[in-house]
This record gives structure tokens, sequence and C-alpha cells, in this order.
């Protein structure tokens, strides 16, 4: 249980507020101990004063050391230990949700309120932690402060809140402004709300949420955004290039005792894995749940355009038979077989995919490298089998993912604002539809040159580009 003393001249009227609404239910219910104590039940002259003149020129009053240490002594023997103690001033750091998460995690608060012109500054010297402010400006005194404090720490407690989602995706818990929110009637004044958020595709809504934090974040508070920057290092790419490295080393360890049968076996296994997800991806991608469990697709035109011209566009450029010399140039300098199949399969299959474009604007925009995290784990097994099965190029696509991610981590906070669920949705649609060809090449029905498909992931970046100038979308 969080304990929270608060000293005041003004008890009455803090209890008014800590009394009601979460705070007042989480105090009933046993998940907080808060106190008012009243310091001028702790002076020793008999018309309770606790101000005087200060020493120097100057107007106002000051409050007294004593009266407000005296109180401080009762809290404490009252609690049997010294708690952490804060006390609000225009002087202190600005109060912010991280700050109120750290000290969520404290056992017991003791908040200090001043009035008039101050307090004498030997008691602070004596007993105060930490200083706090709730903005630049000055406040009659330091209760209404306090009361923000609690408030804002309170929520953050074990059991004063129905789950821990209520405040974790709010604005300012993860760096960035809360997304847009929504309630019946489904059609007022004859605004919609989003369809998107009410089609039943909890991926897509994750998207749009995310995508609407971002921009409501670049839109109101982008001083957010280069805070957040300046805390991103990179990390969580980092540790995905080095996941891949990894398991490369592993699988091509493993490869070393594979029987040819045994090996034969696996590449075909791989292969129907990797036509799975492709075609799971494809249909994710397309497939929408109405509100009343209709299915709808859209995006079939745009996945046919993007494969036809990208398709054309790299049998133009050869991309496919450049990526091979290539690959045969650093087979004849290292000795190793079918360095460009692993390498060019490999680095598609890492970085196509809305974990590597979303992990990696998570990763620029907060700090936030949960996201890469969980794909370098998805990412350490897929190379183990890769580099089993295909060999010495799957260790180099680690390459491709350090300069991919990194580049949309770095550029994060330009990026940010033009990735819209649309956008991203077309990206992984077409991005599938090339891990779905690469399933069909390793169980050699027939030979798609994927690397030439490279080009139609830009397709979907130009239509909606193309929309946008148009005034049919707003990225």
């Amino acid at each position: 249980m969080m304990k929270i003393d608060l000293a005041t001249l003004f008890p009455e009227m803090c209890e008014t507020v800590l009394g009601t609404s979460i705070v007042g239910r989480a105090r009933r219910a046993g998940y907080l101990d808060i106190r008012c104590w009243q310091i001028r039940d702790y002076t020793v002259d008999k018309h309770n004063n606790v101000d005087d003149t200060p020493y120097g020129p100057g107007k106002g009053m000051l409050m007294q050391a004593d009266p407000m240490f005296r109180t401080w002594e009762a809290a404490c023997e009252a609690r049997g230990g010294r708690p952490h103690v804060i006390y609000m001033s225009p002087q202190g750091r600005t109060l912010t949700q991280q700050r109120a998460l750290e000290l969520s995690k404290l056992e017991h608060l003791y908040i200090m309120c001043g009035h008039y012109e101050g307090v004498d500054q030997r008691v602070l010297d004596e007993i105060v932690d930490e200083e706090i402010s709730i903005g630049d400006y000055v406040l009659t005194g330091g209760e209404l402060g306090a009361l923000v404090l609690i408030d804002c720490v309170s929520r953050l407690c074990p059991g004063v809140l129905a789950d821990e989602s209520c405040f974790t995706e709010e604005s300012h818990f993860n760096g960035l402004l809360e997304y847009p929110q929504y309630t019946k009637p489904a059609v007022w004044h004859g605004i919609a709300v989003p369809e998107i958020i009410t089609n039943g595709n909890h991926a897509a809504i994750a998207r749009w949420r995310r995508e609407m934090s971002l921009k409501n974040t670049w839109e109101k508070r982008p001083e957010m955004l280069k805070t957040a920057r300046r805390r991103s290092h990179e990390m969580g790419t980092l540790v995905n290039a080095i996941a891949v490295v990894a398991g490369s080393l592993i699988g091509l360890l493993i490869r070393r005792g594979l029987p040819e049968r045994v090996e034969g076996a696996a590449m075909k296994l791989l292969g129907l894995s990797v036509l799975i997800i492709g075609f799971n991806g494809v249909v994710t991608s397309m497939v929408t749940v109405g509100a009343d469990g209709s299915l709808s697709s859209d995006g079939s035109l745009l996945l046919i355009a993007s494969l036809v011209i990208g398709g054309v566009s790299g049998e133009l450029w050869e991309i496919d038979d450049k990526l091979t010399r290539m690959g045969k140039r650093i087979e004849e300098r290292f000795g190793k077989e079918g360095f460009a199949k692993g390498f060019i399969n490999g680095s598609l299959i890492y970085c196509i995919g809305a974990m590597a474009i979303i992990g990696a604007l998570n990763d620029g925009l907060t700090g936030d490298s949960s996201i890469l995290y969980i794909k370098s784990a998805l990412d350490f097994v897929c190379s183990i089998i890769l580099a089993s099965t295909l060999g010495f190029g799957v260790l180099f696509s680690a390459l491709p993912v350090a300069l991919y991610q990194g580049g949309i981590t770095l550029f994060a906070g330009v990026l940010s604002p033009l990735v819209s669920d649309a956008l991203l949705g077309g990206i992984c649609m077409v991005g599938y539809a090339i891990v779905l060809c690469i399933g069909i090449n390793f169980l050699e029905f027939t030979t798609i040159r994927t690397a030439n498909l490279l080009p139609a992931l830009a397709v979907p970046v130009a239509w909606q580009l193309l929309r946008s100038c148009a005034g049919l979308i707003v990225i």
C-alpha cells in the first residue's frame, strides 16, 4: 500500500479532492493510505502562527522552519519511518510521467506545501529530498500542485486502476501523445467514427492507433519527438543484427553435420513455412472484418500493379543478375557456394514486414526497442533454420537489417508523419507477396527472380503520394 502524507494549511480543502473519484475509491479500498496534516497543530505559540517576516528587505510573510519540522517529525513517528520528502516549489524540476512512475514505486511519500512567500530555507535543507514543480508559473500555495502530484502518482500504484493498460496507453507514458478516442453514437453531427476502428481487425487498429499517436505528437508536441530521439541509440537494430549473426553461426554449425537427405527435407519444410507466412501476411493485409462480421477485401489491384510494375522494372534494371554476380564474386573470394541465395532471401525475409518498420520508428521516436527485441528473437530462430539450409550468405543479411532498420530509426522524426496505416498496409502486402514467392522458390515449383520484385515495394509509396497530391487522401 502506498502511504502519502500531505503537510498543509488547508487539509479540509485537500480532503475534499482526495476523497472523491479514483483516489477516493482507492483509499476506501485500501490501496492508498493518504493523511493530511495541519501544520498549525504543530506550532508552539497560542495563536498558532506559522509565518513571520523575512530577514532583509522585501514584502510578504515566510513560513517558519519549526512548525514545518515538527509536522514532519509527527508524521515520521506516526508512520514508524522516514518518508521520501517532496517540497512543492516553482524552483523544482518539472513533474513528468516518468518521474511519477518512479515515485509510485516508493512506499512512503511526504509532501510539503508552502504558502505566502515560501518556506525558511533551513528546514528545506534539513529534511527535503527533492523539489517538484507542476509548471513554470507561480501559485498561491503548494496545495494544488500537491493534489496534481498525488493524483498522477496514485493512479500508477497497483490496484488503483483496473488494469495497467488504463495508463500504459495514455499520453506521455511511452513518450508520445495518445491516439484519438471515440464512443457511441457511430455518427454524430454528420461525423462518423473512423471505419478502421470498427472493422474488427485488431492488428490494423493497433497500427492506426500507433500512427495517430505519432501524428498527434508531431502536430501538437514536436519537441517530445526531439527529446525521444536523443534517448534512442538504435539499440533495437543493433540487437536485431547481432541476433541474425548469432543464429546464422549456429545454423552453419548445424549445417556441417546434416546429411544431404535431411538438408533437402529441411529445405522443403522451410519453403512450406515461408509460403504460409507470406500467404497469411497477404491475406491479413487485404481482408478486413466488418462490425457485423462480414468480410471485405481491398488492395488486390494495388498488389497486382505493384508486382507487375516492380517486376518489369527489376527485369529492366537486372537487379537479380547484379546481386547474383556480386554474390558469385564473394563466393570466389571466400570459397563459399550459395552465398547469393542465402544473402538475398535472408535479407528479404528479415526486412519485410510491419515489425521492421514500426519497431524502428518506435525505437527512433521514443527510445523504446521492445518491438525490435521481439523481432530479434524471431529472427534469431529463423536465421538458425535459414543458415542451416541456405548457408553462408544468411550471415551477411545482418548488414541490410542494420542499414534498413537503422535508417528508419535515424530518420524516424521525418518518416513518422508519412507512414499512414494505408501506406504501411500496402508495403506489407507487397512485401509478404515477395516472401510468398521465396517460399515457392524453396519448394522448387518454379523459379521466381525475387530480387527483381524489390521495386514493387516502392509502388504503394508512389500511389499514396499521388492520391495525397490529388486530394483524395491525407497521409
